[in-house]
């Protein structure tokens, strides 16, 4: 606990001290904090939804030079005609860390790596029960692509995402997909 507690306040200091003067050589008075559109809507194909999702996606930190961050959440649902289901509705949250191409040669080019979880939540109807619910998460680690226009609101995404699910009844099961997403930034 105390190593836990000595890292948060040795990451706290740097967030504290790292402030930048107001001067014509501040790299923060050259350059937004965060980018013009900060915000985006995305519909997913595949990925971290299974086989679709609407996600909203808010730019956490962009200082204009390499890194940038951003968290995500979605919705997905699908309804089912099988006696037994109703239905799964799936909330997908996520967290991307993206590292920028060389502006100059490759504006709007970004390579992701992402973090996440999905609640998954099954509603069922077995013939002996009036009705049922289970409860899952699906965790998930994602490497992929970014298009951003520079010049429009469009953007485009396409990554690997590897999605492992601890089943009490089947173990752990890895899922390999690919994910395909569209978005408008605002």
């Amino acid at each position: 606990m105390k190593g836990l507690a000595v890292t948060f306040l040795i990451f706290i200091s740097f967030i504290c001290f790292s402030q930048e003067g107001k001067d014509s050589s501040s790299v923060a008075h050259r350059r937004p904090a965060i980018s013009n559109n900060p915000n985006n809507f995305q519909i997913h194909l595949f990925g971290t939804g299974a086989w679709y999702s609407f996600q909203y996606e808010r730019e956490h930190f962009n200082r204009g030079g390499m890194l940038r961050s951003s968290l995500s959440a979605g919705l997905s649902f699908w309804p089912t005609r099988a006696r037994w289901s109703r239905g799964t509705f799936m909330l997908p949250l996520e967290a991307n860390l993206g590292i920028t191409a060389p502006k100059q040669k490759w504006p709007g080019h970004y390579l992701e790596f992402g973090i996440g979880t999905t609640l998954v939540n099954h509603f069922y109807k077995p013939p002996d029960v009036k009705s049922g619910r289970a409860t899952s998460t699906w965790d998930n680690n994602r490497i992929g692509y970014r298009f951003e226009h520079p010049e429009k609101t469009w953007l485009l995404r396409a990554g690997y995402i590897m999605v492992w699910d601890n089943n009490s009844n089947h173990g752990l099961d890895l899922r390999n997909w690919l994910d395909v997403s569209v978005g408008w930034r605002f």
